[in-house]
């Protein structure tokens, strides 16, 4: 079932690259082995800018247009740069892309998470087992084949983070950054958001900060109009300001951490403390947010959506299989694995199919029949969330970057 985040008025049409080897774009024959993936390939007339085109169905997913353009659309080189997504290898085997086909999807539906899942599905059964890569411009998105599979390995729509990337920039390298922002969410009829002296753990431990702010613009629950947004509770109410109206009225110190250029002025908004804070009431000035600043303080609690809820727990849900796969590849490997259970975490020892052995980390306060400490075994359709610890970072159902370095620095299969 998609979720209820709709399409906006100017929402773009869902388009991607494939980008391959070699300099040249290939020929239309090379795709005609689709067909025997269960595709419906039809042979169009090419364009004014295309050297041929095919129509490409799959009746359960949906319909798109590839095409190959003469000279070739390269991915420039700024989005591989800034795509924090990527593994070392993975990003050493993109920056070899040359060339690359186009596909653009002729069927859009009323939800966008449901229908970008669809089109990369769509996508991925194009892109073959080759040494490719998908871009998907409007996020500015890099999807190697391995972060596509697990993220086609289980049916449930797109989280709101495969709609945006994440730019973290620093003064210096290997500095913390001064600077946060998303690209993508101003192009689906949304804004995109910038953060000003954010806590480096925003790009870590603390990641559904960001994806609680993306899905409050997503759905409509803030704009410039709004005084005081409950992002977290306590002491984590915020403000979106237009970013003309920060660099006009701001301190000039906190203006000079963005850049005012004009892809980062527009449909663009800055995270900021509530206009109903002292220091906003007597100056006037916007000032960055605090609660994005700082360190998280002991027992705040993240705001989200009943959306972005329920798609969390979906997710969690329909991934559990991808989860189980994970813990069998790591069992060899020092790793912690986390699940939530309806709204208490807990620590897992082993799976099940359907279940798991599992101890209680923290001390419910409704649940008289559960005390911190207890292991027993659950059922895995109870699962609201789910993550694993490694020495690599973090692995969600949202992000699965930590396995694959561990892959490929040789420590798993």
């Amino acid at each position: 079932m998609g979720t209820s985040i709709s399409a906006q008025p100017q929402r773009p049409t869902s388009t991607a690259l494939i980008l391959l080897p070699g300099t040249k774009p290939p020929r239309a024959e090379a795709f005609r082995g689709l067909a025997d993936r269960g595709l419906v390939v039809t042979e169009v007339a090419p364009g004014r800018e295309t050297l041929w085109q095919l129509r490409i169905e799959q009746p359960k997913i949906g319909r798109v247009l590839l095409a190959a353009h003469d000279p070739a659309i390269v991915l420039p080189a700024v989005l591989l740069e800034h795509d924090g997504r990527l593994t070392r290898g993975e990003r050493a085997q993109v920056s070899k892309s040359r060339t690359s086909v186009t596909l653009t999807s002729e069927i859009e539906g009323e939800r966008l998470l449901s229908d970008r899942k669809r089109f990369l599905r769509i996508a991925r059964a194009v892109m073959g087992r080759g040494e490719t890569a998908l871009l998907d411009p409007l996020s500015q998105r890099l999807w190697t084949s391995d972060a596509l599979d697990d993220e086609l390995s289980f049916d449930s729509d797109l989280d709101v983070d495969g709609l945006y990337q994440l730019h973290a920039v620093t003064e210096k390298e290997g500095t913390k950054p001064i600077w946060l922002h998303t690209h993508g969410l101003g192009v689906v009829g949304a804004f995109d958001f910038d953060i000003l002296k954010p806590d480096t753990h925003l790009l870590f431990a603390r990641q559904d900060v960001l994806r609680a702010l993306a899905f409050a613009v997503v759905e409509g629950d803030a704009d410039e109009h709004t005084d005081a947004f409950e992002l977290a509770y306590p002491n984590g109410d915020v403000r979106f300001v237009p970013a003309s109206d920060f660099m006009a009225n701001a301190a000039q110190e906190e203006a000079a951490l963005r850049s005012d250029d004009e892809d980062h002025m527009t449909a663009r908004m800055v995270v900021c403390e509530p206009a109903t804070k002292a220091y906003t009431q007597v100056t006037g000035k916007p000032c960055a947010a605090l609660y994005t600043s700082a360190t998280e303080e002991d027992g705040s609690v993240l705001h989200l959506s009943k959306t972005a809820t329920d798609l969390t727990a979906a997710r969690a849900r329909a991934s559990t299989e991808l989860l189980r796969r994970i813990a069998y590849d790591l069992r060899s490997v020092k790793h912690t694995a986390l699940l939530k259970l309806v709204h208490l975490w807990f620590r897992a020892h082993g799976f099940a199919r359907s279940s798991v052995d599992a101890t209680l980390m923290n001390e419910p306060h409704d649940i008289r029949q559960l005390r911190a400490g207890v292991r027993d075994r659950h059922a895995l359709e109870r699962v609201s969330d789910w993550m694993v610890m490694t020495e690599e970072g973090i692995i969600t159902c949202r992000d699965t970057m930590a396995i694959r370095r561990l892959r490929e620095a040789g420590f798993i299969e």
